[in-house]
């Protein structure tokens, strides 16, 4: 899982302004609903509506969100048209809704960092969201913008329903792209059994394993990948794989540093003569500008060792 860039106060209060109307209005149309009494009882304070509670289920961070969810619990469902659903897919069909990803700078889907995920504003094309907190759990955080990770098809189907909220801790059990990445959480690893071509990259005898670190946060890694069925996916890359290993062999550390030297107006180190050889980005806080870095940055450092 690759970390989504900070969201800027300037898009939260856009999205405040976009949201918030319609959210209000639609909590007074059923305040004296039995079906939305859970809800309606957290966010008044005495008989009127809290607006900085409301805000905070708007766009409040996950702390804000985990003590609605503690608060509230789980709603059954209602019916397919429940409000809190209609209200966001109303919003996914407005401008803001069609153009957030981009707005907060993602381009490459946090949860695999297998594919692109462009928006493209004249045809209306975009990611599609996952609700962090599943909707059909927790319906009233459907428009709560921390709880939306735009995401690809494959890896929003992978997760969809799963409960990602431990009622024992009371809070998230699974790697929060907004606040967590892979990082060395896990790390890929080549499986191979006594094949000498396979160590070279000439031969595709191996398989690509994801291994999860130690502790709470390795275990919500690991099982973050299981759910979204990544070892099964990243082993759709061998050929991948196999051109990393022979880069790895043929560009040591000497010739990136004779690269960096040679040409001092392309390379400002040897890490970015790096970069351009492997043509994707190592360090871990550029890994959301391309597709399969967190791979790439593995697999090299494991060949490299």
């Amino acid at each position: 899982m690759i970390r989504i860039p900070p969201i800027s106060d300037f898009c939260k209060s856009e999205y405040l302004k976009d949201t918030l109307p319609a959210f209000k209005q639609f909590l007074n149309s059923v305040k004296n609903n039995p079906d939305y009494e859970k809800e309606i009882g957290y966010l008044n304070n005495g008989e009127e509506l809290d607006d900085e509670k409301i805000s905070d289920l708007l766009v409040g961070n996950i702390s804000k969100l985990e003590d609605a969810i503690t608060e509230i619990g789980t709603i059954q469902p209602r019916r397919e048209n429940d409000g809190f659903h209609r209200l966001y897919e109303n919003f996914t069909k407005r401008k803001l809704g069609k153009t957030w990803a981009e707005k907060i700078g993602v381009s490459i889907c946090p949860y695999c960092n297998r594919s692109y995920i462009f928006t493209l504003k004249k045809s209306g094309v975009r990611p599609q969201y996952d609700h962090f907190f599943p909707k059909s759990l927790y319906p009233y955080l459907a428009l709560s913008m921390y709880n939306l990770i735009p995401c690809c098809a494959i890896c929003n189907q992978a997760k969809r329903d799963f409960n990602t909220f431990n009622t024992e801790t009371h809070s998230a059990n699974f790697i929060y792209p907004h606040t967590d990445s892979y990082g060395d959480r896990i790390k890929f690893d080549i499986s191979i059994e006594d094949d000498i071509f396979a160590l070279l990259g000439s031969s595709n005898n191996f398989e690509i394993d994801i291994l999860g670190l130690d502790g709470d946060a390795g275990q919500n890694a690991q099982k973050a990948a299981e759910t979204l069925n990544l070892r099964e996916l990243y082993n759709k890359h061998i050929d991948y794989v196999q051109d990393i290993i022979k880069t790895t062999y043929i560009y040591d550390d000497s010739y990136l540093q004779s690269l960096s030297e040679t040409f001092p107006d392309f390379f400002k180190s040897p890490e970015e003569a790096a970069n351009l050889v492997y043509m994707n980005f190592l360090n871990e806080e550029d890994w959301d500008k391309r597709i399969l870095s967190k791979l790439t940055h593995d697999i090299k450092l494991e060949f490299q060792k």
